[in-house]
């Protein structure tokens, strides 16, 4: 029997990241679960996300599409952890980073960008290694602020997330 987490922090840092802090009774019900075998792939996948953002967070700039900021200033990737500046610029972010890096630079061997629809579109990174797809947000904070920067999880959890965070029904494109 493989044990579950469905918690919608699961990938976060600090101790919200270690297995005893997962709890299944923690979790909203419409939240979907993830088995514990796949976690270990995941947390591997959330170290190369945030490397590259160590490594191109300043480098990689777009024009910004939130309207937070005047002045026709670029956003860069490090700030997208502010949520006003993660408002509007998924796509932006996401297109950037598709054409600025290499898969193996998330530890994939294809990236890719997937789309869910609501009212509105939201995008972010799909990627996969061969065994194993996750989702890569950069910009999932416009959402909810408390969200990991950047986000990592299973396309399932990613959906759930941000249906659990807007309300709201969406569906992948």
């Amino acid at each position: 029997m493989t044990a579950t987490v469905a918690h919608r922090h699961d990938l976060r840092g600090g101790d919200r990241a270690h297995p005893s802090r997962w709890s299944p009774a923690a979790a909203h019900p419409s939240e979907a679960a993830v088995s514990y075998d796949v976690i270990p792939q995941l947390l591997a996948k959330q170290a190369h996300s945030l490397t590259v953002l160590a490594e191109h967070g300043g480098s990689i700039a777009f024009a910004d599409r939130s309207g937070f900021r005047r002045g026709g200033f670029p956003v860069h990737l490090d700030e997208l952890g502010d949520p006003d500046l993660a408002r509007g610029n998924c796509w932006a972010a996401t297109n950037e980073l598709l054409d600025r890096i290499d898969p193996e630079e998330l530890g994939a061997t294809a990236i890719d960008e997937i789309t869910l629809t609501n009212r509105r579109d939201h995008v972010a990174i799909s990627a996969t290694d061969g065994k194993t797809d996750w989702v890569v947000d950069y910009t999932i904070r416009q959402f909810d602020a408390e969200l990991a920067f950047p986000w990592v999880g299973t396309e399932a959890s990613w959906k759930s997330t941000i249906e659990v965070s807007t309300g709201q029904t969406w569906a992948f494109t």
